[in-house]
């Protein structure tokens, strides 16, 4: 409800900003002429201008005004990925777009993701609208592409205190998340497979067992509450669903999602 509200609070001002915006650009639009014939006037009268750098401002001016809209375009994204994200019909089953809630999810990481890590996405099409939990699967969403970025992150460090550069840009060494969704039959039933494939550090083999406990982390104190999983869990467990991981240190891990469709 926080951040369902704070995504309300942030639209009022966006949509005051983009309003003004496409005021100012018609404003130097209709300007735009009168500033041309400036231009036409002899060298004396022209001094104001020359003085201002006339010229100069009319390549300025526009770019701004673009620059601008874009900001707002922005964060009238990020509000939506909010607002999609927090969905607050939790309680209840509701026909929701499996697709719609991942990218809100891979949105609001997108800072985490910067141009580092490549996301790759695999969507089946034929998935329309499912019935699910919509907020608490997008939390489920969150969770394990966080914890991807995180092995991913853990990787880049080793691999850089080892001497090695490598990264997106090297074809060698890509550090990459894969979505895949898929429509599949299942013991007599329609389901959804989501796959989340990673290219990071991998989980040992000892810590395998506890991976779903409750309170168990391997993260810095104050990084990690160790619930996430456990959570994660659970909340597939209400959908009748399953979940599963396998995993290879130092190659990644793929975490399998499987949800029944009514």
């Amino acid at each position: 409800m926080l951040t369902a509200g704070i995504a309300h609070e942030i639209n009022n001002p966006v949509n005051f900003i983009n309003s003004g915006a496409v005021s100012l650009q018609k404003d130097y639009e209709d300007l735009e002429r009168l500033i041309h014939a400036v231009g036409e006037l002899p060298p004396d009268a022209r001094r104001i201008a020359d003085e201002i750098g006339m010229e100069e401002l009319l390549k300025i001016i526009p770019q701004t005004i673009v620059d601008i809209q874009t900001g707002v375009n922005r964060t009238s994204e990020i509000v939506k990925g909010l607002r999609n994200f927090t969905r607050l019909d939790a309680s209840e089953l509701k026909e929701a777009d499996l697709h719609e809630g991942i990218d809100s999810t891979l949105l609001l990481l997108s800072h985490k993701i910067k141009d580092r890590i490549r996301i790759v996405k695999a969507y089946d099409e034929r998935i329309g609208f499912i019935k699910c939990y919509p907020g608490p699967l997008n939390q489920v969403f969150m969770n394990l592409l966080n914890n991807a970025i995180d092995a991913i992150d853990q990787k880049i460090r080793g691999n850089s205190s080892a001497g090695e550069t490598h990264g997106i840009k090297d074809p060698g060494t890509q550090y990459q998340i894969r979505i895949l969704t898929k429509l599949i039959e299942e013991e007599g039933t329609a389901q959804v497979k989501i796959v989340i494939t990673d290219t990071g550090a991998g989980i040992p083999e000892e810590i395998r067992d506890k991976l779903f406990d409750p309170f168990f982390t391997t993260k810095e104190v104050g990084k990690g509450t160790g619930l996430g999983l456990s959570i994660c869990h659970g909340i597939i467990e209400k959908h009748g669903g399953k979940i599963s991981f396998e995993s290879t240190v130092r190659i990644g891990t793929e975490f399998t999602i499987t949800l029944p469709i009514e």
